[in-house]
């Protein structure tokens, strides 16, 4: 433990002289150190990713972020190993990332109920939004969008249901996924796409959350309408919310193909539906913003055939 303190101060001093000619060194040492704390810390198969991304990948060192389903495997390398490392680790899957040059900010809990504002003195800086946009725009993985859209036009084509639902705002995108692409597809081919949202029937919400939980009240109504070969389109800003994952768990067991639209990190749920879509940013309404423009992307794609 005083070795690991030490490390600390140590790559502290690294970046402030903006020299990283140890950095990779250092992380390697202290997540080795750290590994042998406690059990549960690492597992065999951590080990042994962590073991490719060294050996065979040439980072230099790294560490391990997160806890249980969201953890992540950071590598410090020279540029031109990334492709190497990504290679070594062709299971998982690459996540890019920026630094926050706010550092770390509060999200508060309150006797009442939990809120998910981010403090920040800052005035609201309208410029500032939409410069945070254009530079979001510029992480998507854009394959992974086109992929998606690929899928639900596939299940149009083949007369499936195509089901979404989320928690919140999220709920409102399900419905507006669901508003335009019942009609606008319709007006634009003269095919019907059969498009239901979870979240518009109240009756049944309260229904499968007085009688059951609030956790079934996605899967409850799935059970009761979906057949095999239909699409869930599970929209969740953080990816854990557990009425979606319930939907999702659900969907995956009974042969319902599921396409997770997620933000964050992707939380559970890009590991538990087999497509994602990731908006890779913890700012809430940049998330809820550009999952609004998939179903309008998906809308336009469409539109067109």
């Amino acid at each position: 433990m005083r070795r690991m303190v030490e490390l600390a101060f140590e790559i502290k001093k690294e970046l402030e002289s903006h020299s990283l000619k140890n950095f990779g060194a250092m992380l390697d040492e202290n997540w080795r150190l750290k590994s042998q704390l406690a059990n549960g810390i690492t597992d065999p198969q951590i080990d042994d990713w962590y073991q490719k991304g060294m050996t065979h990948g040439a980072a230099l060192g790294g560490k391990i972020l997160g806890a249980d389903n969201g953890r992540c495997i950071l590598f410090f390398a020279p540029p031109e190993t990334h492709d190497r490392i990504k290679k070594a680790m062709n299971d998982l899957q690459s996540i890019k990332f920026r630094f926050d040059r706010n550092g770390a900010q509060i999200r508060f809990l309150s006797t009442f109920r939990r809120t998910d504002i981010v403090t920040d003195k800052k005035n609201f800086n309208i410029s500032d939004y939409l410069i945070s946009h254009a530079n979001l725009g510029k992480e998507l993985n854009l394959n992974a969008f086109e992929a998606g859209i690929q899928l639900i036009k596939e299940k149009f084509f083949a007369n499936k249901k195509i089901i979404t639902c989320g928690n919140g705002g999220s709920a409102s995108t399900a419905s507006h996924y669901i508003t335009d692409w019942n009609k606008m597809v319709n007006l634009a081919t003269g095919k019907k796409f059969r498009g239901l949202s979870l979240c518009d029937n109240m009756g049944l919400i309260t229904a499968f959350g007085n009688d059951l939980s609030y956790e079934d009240i996605f899967s409850g109504q799935l059970a009761a309408i979906a057949d095999e070969g239909d699409l869930l389109v599970a929209i969740s800003g953080s990816g854990n919310s557990s009425n979606i994952l319930r939907a999702v768990e659900y969907a995956n067991a009974n042969n319902i193909d599921t396409l997770g639209v997620v933000g964050y990190d992707g939380g559970k749920l890009i590991h538990q539906a087999k497509y994602s879509v990731l908006v890779p940013t913890f700012d809430m309404q940049l998330c809820e913003d550009v999952h609004l423009m998939f179903g309008h992307m998906v809308m336009k794609a469409l539109s067109i055939l």
